[in-house]
């Protein structure tokens, strides 16, 4: 016999002090159906610890409530709100009709999570639904997963659905478009949607800017950080390293200097990653004292300064261990990592996404757990002693270890984008491109071997890292060298 509440003479609702961990022990056999569904429902309210929700959700199936949609429900938004979007995700699937709210709060759970194909998989459901139909408030979220994912047939067809179902001209639904067309490296698709705007919010103009930022449309940056700047719109973290990047690439001091103004007017050029943008474009510009004169004000009090306000962000520790490892300050990096650890800050874990027969394959660093994982490593020792008669010099310098030279060469050859480049290289047909996403930047090691690989092996490669996309060809990148 079930446990179920011994105080049933009152709703559950006035116990405030009642815990999840303490339900069971409150239920008894006389209690109602109603009184049930109420308890549980205020226990799921109150669940701040996942082992209280587990509880809790236990309490749904214990008592034969699987079926009751709103349980279920409010089950699914507790998971959402303490970030165990898989468990949530598994949950939703259960729920017999579940409401619009909650298909919309749920795909933009797993888009901004990172739950990507999930999202995806949800938004397919509710497209192929008999009550309810994706909407304004889905649709974003939708394209964002497309946009992660580089998948510009489905982003297409979402877009299409979204002129069927009358939700293009809303305003954020525009800005996902203009943002998913970027991303994919369609960027004259994304002018067309940005030209049909009649707003244009900070993340429209955002997405514009970088969007020909990574696919090396340099002018139309500075033009676009223009127009963007007389239309009353204040730049942000990601405009700003654009312009800059662009400035810099075009060899536009006088641009870069204004954009360096408006990175001091908005408060930015206290800012790590825009710091090291503006030395960057002033030393490209050949303006090396005003470089220089950067640098020195920079280095590490900016880094110290941006540690006190942001001491959880991996990205400044990581950017920081770089400056340190590539000057062999060896003690330096054990110190940044010390500092990591005993704030428990996690460092993000690089990979590359690369898609074959309709299937995400997902390689990290020195990764051996691919099904093809030894014909992969065979192929990259295969390529090493062309890639080095063709010109290429591992920049030991690049491996953030206290290690062997030999060692550092090896570490630099297993990283992750190799590991997907050899891998579409086996398993693509003979001149199809290969088309590669990584979540982190390129290094400059990875960069020089993959020029020298599209050479050796005749083919073009495409690798999309977080700051743009990289069009290897004949020895040579889109980029030229500046990224």
């Amino acid at each position: 016999m079930h446990e179920t509440l011994t105080s049933c003479s009152s709703p559950p609702t006035q116990n405030p002090t009642v815990q999840p961990h303490q339900s069971p022990l409150l239920f008894s056999s006389s209690t109602s159906r109603h009184h049930q569904t109420t308890a549980i429902s205020s226990l799921l309210k109150s669940c701040s610890q996942p082992n209280h929700l587990k509880q809790a959700h236990a309490l749904i199936l214990t008592h034969g409530l699987q079926r009751h949609s709103s349980l279920l429900s409010a089950a699914t938004l507790s998971y959402i709100s303490l970030n165990l979007l898989h468990s949530a995700y598994l949950l939703f699937r259960t729920i017999p009709n579940p409401c619009s709210y909650l298909w919309n709060v749920t795909i933009r759970a797993l888009a901004n999570h990172g739950h990507l194909h999930h999202a995806l998989r949800l938004y397919s459901s509710l497209l192929s639904s008999a009550i309810h139909r994706p909407d304004k408030f889905a649709f974003p979220f939708a394209l964002k997963s497309c946009a992660g994912l580089s998948d510009i047939q489905k982003g297409k067809q979402i877009h299409q659905q979204s002129i069927c179902l009358g939700c293009e001209d809303d305003l954020f639904v525009r800005a996902a478009l203009v943002d998913m067309y970027s991303k994919c490296g369609h960027i004259d698709s994304a002018r067309l949607v940005f030209d049909k705007m009649r707003q244009r919010d900070l993340v429209s103009w955002t997405s514009m800017i970088s969007g020909y930022a990574h696919n090396g449309r340099n002018s139309e940056v500075l033009e676009f950080f223009h127009l963007m700047r007389c239309s009353g719109v204040r730049p942000n973290r990601v405009s700003l390293l654009s312009s800059l990047s662009a400035s810099g690439r075009l060899g536009a001091l006088c641009k870069g200097q204004c954009i360096h103004g408006h990175a001091i007017q908005t408060g930015f050029e206290t800012d790590i990653l825009v710091a090291t943008a503006i030395v960057d474009m002033y030393a490209k510009c050949g303006s090396l004292d005003l470089a220089r004169l950067m640098f020195d004000r920079t280095d590490e009090k900016v880094a110290d300064k941006i540690f006190e306000l942001e001491a959880t962000h991996s990205g400044y520790y990581v950017l920081l261990s770089n400056i340190y490892a590539s000057k062999s300050r060896w003690k330096d990096v054990e110190r940044v990592r010390t500092l990591m650890a005993g704030r428990k800050v996690s460092k993000v874990q690089g990979f590359s996404l690369i898609e074959f027969h309709n299937h995400v394959h997902k390689f990290g660093v020195d990764d051996r757990s691919h099904p093809q994982a030894k014909e992969i490593y065979s192929y990259l020792e295969e390529l090493a002693a062309p890639l080095k008669q063709n010109g290429y010099v591992p920049l030991i310098d690049f491996a953030l270890h206290d290690i062997e030279d030999e060692t550092k060469e090896a570490s630099l050859f297993y990283h992750s984008e190799r590991l997907a480049i050899a891998f579409g290289l086996i398993n693509l047909s003979p001149g199809v491109p290969v088309r590669i996403t990584k979540n982190l930047r390129i290094c400059v090691d990875c960069h020089n071997a993959v020029k020298i690989i599209s050479q050796v092996v005749s083919r073009k490669i495409i690798v999309r890292d977080m700051n743009r996309f990289h069009h290897f060809e004949d020895g040579s990148c889109s980029c030229g060298d500046y990224w």
